[in-house]
């Protein structure tokens, strides 16, 4: 059975390598500060337990734009264990994440995702999203 649920202080030890399987290895005192910052900027952090055990986890923030007529709730972060996938974890947390889209008065679901993840795309095709923009970016110098 699977259970999603907001994400709490004593989940990371499983958000560790969960993130580091996404491809940012993150050390557990900044996953904690982390934590807190996303939450208490009205994003939301959710797992997926199965078997009891976190397999999975998203992050899904609202966001409000000046070009959309409703604001988007952004889909930040989805990982699932690499044990764990074909499990239905990563389907609960999309819907997980929708569902809270829908709270906020969101009118899409978005994210983002590494043209090298094709097997992300894939699932995200079969969920029903669309490839329908690049994302670019740059960094900002300090200061």
């Amino acid at each position: 059975m699977t259970t999603v649920r907001d994400a709490r202080p004593s989940d990371l030890p499983a958000l560790v390598p969960l993130l580091t399987d996404l491809g940012y290895p993150t050390p557990p005192e900044t996953v904690a500060s982390r934590l807190e910052s996303v939450t208490s900027s009205g994003a939301r952090v959710l797992v997926a337990e199965s078997d009891g055990e976190v397999r999975a986890v998203a992050v899904v923030h609202p966001m409000v734009t000046l070009h959309r007529p409703a604001p988007v709730a952004y889909l930040s972060a989805l990982v699932v264990a690499t044990h764990a996938r074909g499990l239905g974890l990563g389907r609960a947390l999309v819907d997980a994440a929708a569902a809270l889209g829908a709270q906020w008065g969101c009118g899409f679901l978005e994210l983002t995702s590494n043209d090298r993840r094709v097997d992300a795309h894939r699932f995200y095709t079969s969920l029903g999203f669309v490839s329908e923009s690049r994302k670019f970016r740059r960094p900002i110098a300090p200061g």
